[in-house]
């Protein structure tokens, strides 16, 4: 997960319209859009990441809209780079994707085929094996990441994407790949649009893909409010544009036989807002009724007072699961992203050895993984600080898995038991353990600094 600000007392870094009054801020101004393909057939793949070299591998199929489907297969980067040199030497055209845009903190990812577009915002390392990239560049705005999203992913997305190659290309299918002159030139807001208006876009993306996530979690058919939501996401996503209504109709008029989830009825009542009219607010999403609210009050007092009876375990696991994905559907995403590696040079470092439970003296460790070098200083037998990584705050070790978010996910009442199998292993209940008792004797903001020895920068 990337370092992340929400700067909402700041107004945001105005696009300037280009030679010519263009209304609309491109997609190619946000993101660097890149080709890649990668066969996977001549990989090692590998159903768990064992090293923070490893990365999701994803195939064109199981590239949906708002989300991948499939159960995650993982392969070291080191491979990538080795099957690329090998390429090379026999002149092949194949591009796998650069080591910089799989680990970029925040990446878009578009399958090829047209019908439909389907686009993925991710924060984790991702290899596709067939797919447009657009990375992210750091101090970029997020919120216009997650419009992008919500433009790709929409019936008006679809409609002026064709709209678009056939003006410029004289088609209205791309079957073989998506056109890279055209997807740079996709409208993702308007100049001129409402500030407010781009955060409520953002807000709304936000939730459609966390809603695709909650569902696959929680084993819950949540279709009903994925429909609603991207219907309403359509309508904010065409005052985003400033499109008319004519215009909006049209164009979603014109990709009907798509299978897509915000087509709107027969007779849409899209939400066209203009600055002077006011914008209502994004509804909560709720999953809990008020009995379910109660029992589990019930239960969390029960869990703090001694234990859960052996019968209500799997509810309690039930409703305190729903709840946190209740909570974070209504959490809005941060405006700006910033890269740890930025951060570091403008956060105060933490002296490793003021940590209180750590083994002095601490040294710089290095090994060899997967044939890359990894350097960390131990803070225990889990537990490190990775020069670089995460920007240097307590991880555990060899993964990107910050401590300080384990230890939110403890403190909400998520179990060990449900940490460790949520990561596939990757966190032993030992080191979940190790994370307990270091949070037990130092102040909760350590986790949030750069671990450094004294008197290292």
């Amino acid at each position: 997960m990337p370092v992340v600000t929400d700067h909402d007392g700041v107004a945001m870094t105005p696009h300037a319209a280009p030679t010519g009054g263009d209304p609309y801020i491109r997609l190619g101004e946000i993101l660097r859009l890149r080709r890649t393909h990668l066969p996977q057939k001549e990989l090692r793949l590998k159903a768990e990441p064992e090293s923070i070299d490893d990365c999701r591998i994803v195939a064109q199929a199981e590239t949906t809209q708002y989300h991948f489907r499939g159960t995650p297969r993982w392969l070291a980067y080191v491979d990538v780079e080795e099957w690329r040199d090998h390429r090379r030497s026999q002149l092949s055209h194949t591009r796998p994707p650069t080591r910089e845009d799989v680990f970029a903190p925040v990446k878009i990812v578009l399958a090829e085929h047209d019908w439909p577009i389907r686009a993925v915002l991710s924060y984790e390392a991702i290899c596709p094996t067939r797919a447009k990239m657009g990375i992210l560049g750091p101090g970029s705005s997020l919120w216009l990441a997650y419009a992008a999203l919500a433009v790709l992913n929409s019936a008006v997305g679809q409609g002026l994407y064709r709209e678009m190659l056939e003006e410029q290309e004289g088609r209205s299918r791309t079957p073989s790949g998506l056109s890279m002159s055209v997807l740079r030139q996709m409208p993702v807001a308007a100049r001129n649009a409402p500030e407010g208006q781009l955060a409520r876009v953002a807000h709304a993306a936000h939730q459609v893909t966390a809603l695709y996530e909650a569902q696959e979690e929680c084993r819950a058919d949540f279709r009903n409010l994925i429909i609603a939501t991207r219907e309403r996401l359509l309508g904010e996503v065409c005052a985003l544009l400033s499109l008319s209504e004519e215009h909006a109709r049209n164009l979603i008029e014109s990709v009907r036989p798509l299978p897509l989830d915000d087509h709107p009825g027969p007779d849409p009542q899209l939400m066209l807002f203009g600055e002077t009219r006011d914008i209502p607010p994004v509804p909560p999403i709720k999953f809990l009724d008020e009995e379910e609210r109660r029992s589990l009050e019930r239960l969390r007092r029960q869990h703090k007072n001694g234990g859960i009876p052996s019968g209500d375990e799997g509810n309690w696991t039930r409703l305190r699961n729903l709840r946190l994905w209740e909570e974070r559907l209504a959490t809005r995403p941060p405006k700006y992203l910033e890269q740890a590696n930025d951060r570091e040079a403008e956060d105060e470092p933490f002296p490793i050895e003021n940590l209180l439970g750590v083994h002095l003296p601490v040294k710089l460790v290095h090994e060899t993984i997967s044939g890359e070098s990894y350097e960390y200083y131990p803070l225990g037998e889990y537990i490190v600080a990775a020069p670089g990584v995460c920007g240097g705050r307590a991880i555990f070790k060899k993964t990107r898995i910050d401590v300080r978010h384990i230890l939110a996910d403890l403190t909400n009442g998520r179990s060990e038991a449900e940490i460790s199998s949520a990561f596939g292993g990757r966190i032993p209940l030992a080191a979940l353990k190790e994370a307990r008792i270091l949070a037990a004797q130092n102040d909760p903001e350590v986790f949030e600094k750069r671990l450094v020895p004294a008197g290292r920068e």
